[in-house]
């Protein structure tokens, strides 16, 4: 999904609107315009091409159409559309995913397409609207007009936040839903298949979901936490580090003291003694 980071310098005003319909539509534009379209696809998907990315705005969907970018149109079928045109000085971004989009950003957010969904029907019933108005008297309601496309535009960008915040909600309470499986499970050899399994989910989401979210991988969390445990078992309990070991599910203390020395940086026996001499 590749989105538009769009920042106004002014209110638009609006170039054109119209409804359009035609056989086998095929449209290249080279020259460059500080403008945007907010296009609904009535009939027949689009194949829509804004620089080197080409993507499909099916029937029903809603695109933008970023003039600022070299942009071909193409429908191999009947083909309709109603469009509004946004004229003004503005700076834009393209982002490829939501990954390379700014925490910061303080612009409108806009989906290249936005499927058919309840946001494209309303931005379909505004359009018409504005094609309708505009129609009437260009001069009377050209201005409301131009409110109302700002309003679709913000709608696409709501739309964004909203699936965004969500992902974002959804993947926090996974990553939760794992560290607590670890917590409960973390005397016994936890394998990812269990935590898939407990979660229904497929390991491969789940690494990535995880490691999206906290920077690593669900078996570097694991072993961090086991080594946690095994360091406070040795000081509080006073066990020994193969007890310590066996307590949290490692049976092999050749493979227990490789990993303790690789996350704490010393030895089982040299943390031991240095935390005698803490106290």
């Amino acid at each position: 999904m590749y989105y538009a980071l769009i920042s106004f310098k002014e209110i638009p005003h609006i170039g054109f609107a119209h409804h359009f319909q035609a056989e086998n539509y095929n449209y290249t534009r080279q020259m460059l315009e500080n403008s945007l379209e907010i296009v609904y696809v009535k009939e027949g998907a689009m194949e829509v091409t804004l620089g080197e990315k080409t993507m499909l705005a099916p029937e029903g969907s809603v695109f933008v159409l970023l003039r600022t970018l070299p942009f071909k149109l193409k429908s191999s079928s009947s083909h309709s559309h109603c469009t509004v045109q946004l004229v003004s000085d503005f700076t834009f971004e393209v982002a490829k995913n939501k990954e390379e989009i700014p925490q910061d950003f303080g612009g409108l957010i806009l989906p290249f397409v936005t499927q058919s969904s309840r946001t494209a029907d309303m931005i379909k019933k505004q359009l018409y609207s504005i094609v309708s108005d505009l129609s009437i008297s260009r001069k009377i309601n050209e201005f409301s007009s131009s409110l109302c496309a700002l309003g679709m535009l913000e709608l696409l960008h709501n739309k964004f936040k909203a699936e965004y915040l969500d992902n974002m909600h959804n993947s926090s309470i996974l990553c939760y839903k794992i560290k607590r499986y670890v917590s409960e499970h973390l005397c016994e050899n936890i394998d990812l298949s269990d935590i898939s399994a407990s979660l229904e989910r497929t390991s491969i989401y789940l690494n990535s979901v995880f490691k999206k979210e906290t920077g690593t991988t669900i078996g570097q969390y694991i072993n961090t936490e086991k080594i946690r445990l095994i360091s406070e078992l040795m000081i509080n309990k006073s066990l020994s580090f193969k007890l310590a070991c066996e307590s949290v599910g490692i049976t092999d203390v050749s493979y227990g003291y490789r990993l303790f020395k690789n996350k704490m940086g010393i030895t089982p026996a040299k943390y031991k003694g240095s935390q005698k001499l803490l106290k």
